[in-house]
């Protein structure tokens, strides 16, 4: 919805689709995966596993995987695609991310009706796409390691049972609100 508010298509790129959450096994990427799918409503704290997703023909197999989340992207549908593990092999091959995130985010910002974005989780370090790719999507890393104790594992479990979609839906419902008061801002002027 935002990206359709800016009147100059290619601005469109510039508010990412693609969202990588990287660090240190250990450090609460899957466990954050799992809160942000219980925020939005999506899966009840499910979501993929990159391995899973790959195809099965032989030769294939990992073209059929991107064709797969590039069906889920081509839907109307709003949900995020949550996607746990995707490995070091997608980020280094230019013609596996490069030419996936780059049309992808192409076709998508010539649409008017409604599309996900794609967060996913990674051990990879260093965010090697080339600048295209990066200037649609966006990199967050995780730099501390969660500490496994009884009272870290309690303190998640807590957090956990009481997240529900109530913040999620409220943040939807001040946003439709501000969309809909759209002449009060100016959608090309942003930082």
């Amino acid at each position: 919805e935002l990206r359709s508010k800016l009147q100059i298509e290619e601005n469109r790129l510039d508010i990412p689709q693609f969202v990588f959450i990287g660090g240190e096994a250990g450090s609460g990427k899957s466990s954050l995966l799992s809160i942000m799918s219980k925020l939005t409503g999506v899966n009840r704290g499910e979501f993929y596993q990159w391995e899973d997703l790959l195809g099965s023909s032989l030769n294939k197999q990992k073209r059929e995987r991107l064709d797969r989340i590039g069906n889920w992207i081509e839907e109307n549908n709003v949900n995020p695609i949550l996607i746990d593990e995707i490995d070091n092999g997608f980020f280094t091959n230019d013609a596996y991310a490069r030419d996936f995130i780059v049309t992808t985010s192409n076709r998508c910002i010539r649409r008017d009706d409604p599309y996900p974005i794609f967060i996913g989780t990674t051990n990879v370090k260093a965010f090697a796409l080339p600048k295209e790719a990066r200037r649609r999507s966006y990199y967050l890393i995780i730099d501390r390691e969660i500490v496994k104790t009884s009272e870290s594992k309690e303190f998640f479990k807590n957090i956990y049972k009481n997240v529900d979609d109530t913040l999620f839906l409220d943040f939807c419902y001040r946003m439709a609100e501000r969309l809909e008061s759209s002449e009060e801002y100016k959608w090309d002027n942003y930082t």
